[in-house]
C-alpha cells in the first residue's frame, strides 16, 4: 500500500536537486498530488513513451563536474509512486548495512525528503573508533557510480538475483522500479540521475546488499560507507589486497568497479582531516575592527596559497564557511565582499556560498558593494558560459536579480547562446524585472516550444514558458493543453519556477548552499 507522505514529500521536496536556485521549486507539484494523487498517477501511468534526462552542470572540486538530472515530471511521477507504494519493505532492506553511515532517512528540516543519515562532519568519531588496534587501511569508492548503475540490478538487490533473472514480470516491485528508472531515461539500463532523493535510496538498496555480502566474506570485518566511499581497516596488506578482492567481485556482480585511481591501503595511523583544514580553522578572526582587518588579509591569503597548492580541494568554500561563523565588522565589509569576489575567480563553485553570506549580510543593514558585486557577476557569467558550467551562470543570474543589479549587453550576448532550461528561465525571468539592459533575442530558446519537447531535454523551458507566456510556441500551437499529462499539470496551476523566490531569506540560501566550515 502507498505511503502517500513519502510520495507527496518526493515530489515537493525530493525531486529537483537541491543545488539549483531557489527559483526552481517543486512545491506546487507535491501540492497537487497530496490532494489528486490518484488522478494524477492514472494520467502518468497512461503515458508510454520515454523521456530524455535535462543535463545541468554541477563544479565538484578542481576542474572535475558532475552533470545533474532534472527528470520530467510525469516520468519522475511514476518512479516516486512506485518507491513510495514499497516504502516499508526498501526500508527494511536499506537497513541491513551496518556500514552505512548514508542511509535515507526522512529529512526533519522538511528541507528534503530524504536525506543521508549522517553528514560529512560526523564521520571523525566512526573512522577513528574503527582504526582501533588495527595497522592497515583500505579506502576506495566505486568508479562514476551513479552514471553507472544498471537498472537491472534493482531487482537483483530486491528480490536476489537468481529469482529477478527467471521472473520479469511487473508482479515484481524491483521489476517496476525498474521499469520507472528506465522511462526517466530515455529507456536506457545504465545510469540514472544524480539529484533527486530517489537516486540515494536506489543507490543504498543496491549498497545494502552489496555491504551484507562483503561482510559475509570474513568474521568481525570492520568498515564504514558514505554513498559509495569505502574504508575498510585490516590487520595486515594481504588481508586488505583479499577485501579488495572481494569487493571487485562482488561490485562486479552489479555491474559495478571500484575507482582504480581512488583505491589505496595505507598504513595506519593516518591523518583525518587535511594539514590546510586544520590550519585554516586555527587562524582567529578577532571582533576589534583593526585586528580583525589583519585577521581577514591573513586567512584569506593562507586561503588562496592552500587552493592553489590543493588544486582538487574544495579551500576557498571553507574560507567562505569561516566568515559565516565570525561576526564582520562594517568597517570591514567592503574589504569582506572585495575577498568573496576573489573567491568567485578562484573557485567559481563559491557564487551561491558567496551570494549567500552578502545576503544574510543585507538583511542585518550591511549595503551590499554594486560597484564590487555587479561587475564580477557579470564578469563570472561570461567566463562560466564559455566553459559551460551552467550551475554557476544560474546562480550568478539569480544573484543579479535578487540585488536588483543589471545583466549587461556583453553577458546578455553569452547567455543567448547557453543551451540550459535552468538558465534560461532566469535569463526569461530577469528580462521581465527590466535588470537587461538589451532585449534578448531567445532564437535558440523559442525553437524548443514543441510538443515533442515536453518529452525531451528541454522539457522545464517547452513547460514554464509556454504556461507562463514568457515564449510562444511554434506555430502557435498550444501542445501543453494537447497533451493530457502536461494539460492536467496546468489545469492544477502546477509550476516549476518560483517567481516570488527573489529575494528569499538568507538562512534558506545557506541551507541550500550547504555551508558550513567544517563541511566543504
Amino acid at each position: 500500500m502507498i505511503s502517500t507522505s513519502v510520495f507527496t514529500r518526493l515530489l515537493t521536496q525530493g525531486y529537483f536537486p537541491r543545488e539549483l536556485p531557489p527559483t526552481f521549486s517543486t512545491t506546487s507539484f507535491g501540492n497537487a498530488a497530496a490532494t489528486s494523487w490518484n488522478t494524477l498517477y492514472g494520467l502518468f501511468r497512461s503515458v508510454k513513451q520515454h523521456a530524455l534526462v535535462t543535463h545541468h552542470s554541477l563544479p565538484r572540486s578542481g576542474f572535475l563536474r558532475r552533470d545533474l538530472g532534472i527528470v520530467n515530471p510525469v516520468m519522475f511521477g511514476q518512479l516516486a509512486f512506485e518507491i513510495a507504494n514499497e516504502w516499508p519493505n526498501i526500508n527494511h532492506r536499506i537497513q541491513r548495512s551496518v556500514w552505512s553511515k548514508s542511509t535515507p532517512v526522512l529529512d526533519t528540516r522538511n528541507f528534503r525528503a530524504f536525506t543521508p543519515s549522517s553528514g560529512p562532519a560526523d564521520l571523525v568519531v566512526p573512522k577513528s573508533r574503527m582504526r582501533v588496534a588495527k595497522k592497515v587501511l583500505l579506502k576506495t569508492d566505486i568508479s562514476r557510480f551513479y552514471n553507472s548503475i544498471y537498472t537491472h540490478s534493482v531487482p537483483w538487490a530486491f528480490h536476489g538475483k537468481s529469482i529477478a533473472k527467471q521472473n520479469r514480470s511487473p508482479g515484481l516491485a524491483g521489476n517496476r522500479i525498474d521499469r520507472a528508472l528506465r522511462k526517466c531515461a530515455d529507456g536506457q539500463t545504465i545510469g540514472i540521475a544524480i539529484g533527486p532523493d530517489t537516486s540515494l535510496i536506489v543507490a543504498e538498496l543496491i549498497l545494502s546488499d552489496i555491504d551484507a555480502a562483503l561482510q559475509a566474506t570474513q568474521s568481525n570485518l570492520l568498515g564504514l560507507r558514505y554513498i559509495d566511499d569505502y574504508e575498510i581497516v585490516a590487520e595486515t596488506r594481504g588481508m586488505a589486497e583479499d577485501i579488495i578482492s572481494s569487493l571487485q567481485e562482488l561490485l562486479s556482480d552489479f555491474e559495478l568497479e571500484p575507482n582504480a585511481t581512488k583505491t589505496k591501503i595505507l598504513d595506519l595511523p593516518i591523518a583525518l582531516e587535511d594539514a590546510w583544514v586544520d590550519d585554516l580553522r586555527s587562524l582567529p578572526l578577532r571582533l576589534n575592527s583593526k585586528a580583525q582587518h589583519t585577521d581577514l588579509v591573513r586567512l584569506f591569503d593562507r586561503a588562496i596559497e592552500y587552493a592553489r597548492r590543493n588544486s582538487g580541494s574544495l579551500v576557498m568554500r571553507f574560507f567562505i564557511g569561516r566568515l559565516r561563523q565570525s561576526n564582520i565588522d562594517k568597517a570591514n565589509w567592503d574589504l569582506c565582499q572585495l575577498l568573496l569576489a576573489q573567491c568567485i575567480l578562484q573557485e567559481s563553485g563559491t557564487i551561491q556560498h558567496a551570494l549567500s553570506l552578502v545576503l544574510e549580510y543585507k538583511q542585518r543593514a550591511y549595503i551590499p558593494g554594486r560597484d564590487i558585486l555587479e561587475p564580477t557577476l557579470n564578469f563570472a557569467i561570461r567566463e562560466q558560459c564559455r566553459l559551460g558550467h551552467t550551475n554557476e551562470v544560474s546562480w550568478a543570474v539569480w544573484g543579479l536579480m535578487t540585488l536588483n543589479y543589471q545583466l549587461d549587453t556583453l553577458t546578455i550576448s553569452a547567455l543567448e547562446n547557453v543551451g540550459d532550461p535552468v538558465v534560461t528561465l532566469l535569463v526569461l525571468h530577469a528580462e521581465r524585472l527590466g535588470i537587461c539592459q538589451r532585449s534578448l533575442n531567445p532564437v535558440l530558446w523559442s525553437s524548443m516550444m514543441t510538443a515533442t519537447e515536453l518529452y525531451g531535454e528541454w522539457w522545464l523551458l517547452a513547460y514554464e514558458a509556454a504556461v507562463r507566456g514568457w515564449l510562444t510556441p511554434v506555430a502557435g500551437h498550444n501542445y501543453v493543453k494537447a497533451d493530457p499529462a502536461f494539460a492536467s499539470l496546468a489545469a492544477m496551476n502546477v509550476r516549476f519556477y518560483d517567481d516570488k523566490a527573489i529575494g528569499i531569506l538568507p538562512a534558506v540560501v545557506a541551507l541550500k548552499a550547504g555551508l558550513s566550515a567544517t563541511s566543504y
